[in-house]
Parts: C-alpha cells; sequence; structure tokens
C-alpha cells in the first residue's frame, strides 16, 4: 500500500507573505525604497520555509539531493516579487491622485501574495513532489469561492505528467494536494 500525505496549502505562510508585501508596498507608497534588500530577505527565508517545511511531511530534507531545487524555485518566485514591486512603483506614481491610494495598494499586495504563493506551490509540487510520488488528488477548500473547474476536479486522482495544471497554479488558487508516495524499493 502506497503511503498517502496531505500538502495542505498553507495560509500562515500566505499571510506571512502578505504581510511583507505590504510593507514594501507602504515604503513605495511613502517613496521609502531603502529596505528593498532586508524585504527581499525576509520573503526568500519566508518561502524558502515552506518548501522545506511541506517537504518534510513527507520525507526529510535532503541538503544534497533537493536543495538547488529549493533554491531554484524561491528565486524564481522571488524575481516575480521584484517585478511587481518595479511594476506597482509605476502604477502608483502614475495614480497618486486618486481617491483610497493606499488602501487599494495594500489589497492589491494581499492578492499578489496569495498569487506568489500559489505559483510556488505549484512549482514545489511540479519540480520536488513529482519526483518522490506517483500521483494526486486534487483537492479544494470547499466554500463558495471554488472555480467551478476546481470543484469539477475536487477528490479526483491525478498523475503527475497527465495533469494539465496542478493545484495553485492557476490566480488565486487555494486547492492543494494530497499525493501518493512512490513505493520504495527493498534490495536484497
Amino acid at each position: 500500500m502506497k503511503k498517502k500525505v496531505d500538502l495542505k496549502y498553507s495560509l500562515k505562510h500566505e499571510n506571512k507573505l502578505s504581510n511583507i508585501l505590504q510593507k514594501m508596498s507602504l515604503n513605495l507608497f511613502n517613496n521609502k525604497e531603502n529596505d528593498f534588500e532586508e524585504i527581499y530577505k525576509k520573503a526568500s527565508i519566508l518561502l524558502l520555509d515552506f518548501t522545506i517545511n511541506t517537504q518534510e511531511k513527507y520525507k526529510k530534507f535532503d541538503k544534497n539531493r533537493d536543495k538547488d531545487k529549493h533554491i531554484e524555485i524561491v528565486k524564481a518566485q522571488l524575481n516575480k516579487v521584484k517585478s511587481y514591486a518595479s511594476a506597482q512603483a509605476k502604477w502608483i506614481e502614475k495614480n497618486r491622485d486618486k481617491e483610497n491610494l493606499k488602501k487599494k495598494v495594500l489589497r492589491q499586495s494581499q492578492l499578489k501574495a496569495r498569487n506568489f504563493k500559489g505559483d510556488l506551490y505549484a512549482s514545489f509540487l511540479k519540480e520536488i513532489v513529482s519526483k518522490d510520488s506517483d500521483s494526486f488528488v486534487w483537492n479544494t477548500v470547499g466554500d463558495d469561492r471554488v472555480r467551478p473547474e476546481h470543484d469539477d476536479r475536487d477528490q479526483e486522482v491525478f498523475t503527475w505528467k497527465d495533469a494539465d495544471i496542478v493545484p495553485g497554479e492557476e490566480a488565486m488558487c487555494r486547492c492543494w494536494a494530497t499525493v501518493y508516495l512512490k513505493s520504495e524499493r527493498i534490495n536484497y
């Protein structure tokens, strides 16, 4: 029998990432871009913490095998965060005279945090988890905001090579995977 592991979506990490992005956005709003290296460092640590902790739900983190892949996935997301910061700075300057701009900027940061986290989760599933498992079960959060296409996938089993998308891959996705780990071979 194959071992089944639930890799639930971490709202805790998403909220922390949202706080980091909101701080970045407030700095942009207030024309203070000098703290960005520290903000990017905190984001990197948080994203790496998520991937490693999620992997440790099913196997011990092996720095020799997995470190480079984790770092590659986090770097890709960090580059997206940096691009977002640049685009948001331009958007803020263009819309300085708009009403409720600060509120809109903070809300955008919350939404972007979910997308960055979902992208990270999907990349983690594809690049790391798929090496250790044969298939996964698609799970939704089960509320009224689940998109119909994802609701149709709820509780369905997919192989990694046959899945056209994975949980987290589409914008604002809060779905997660339950994976079936590959059977360990015993050599005699």
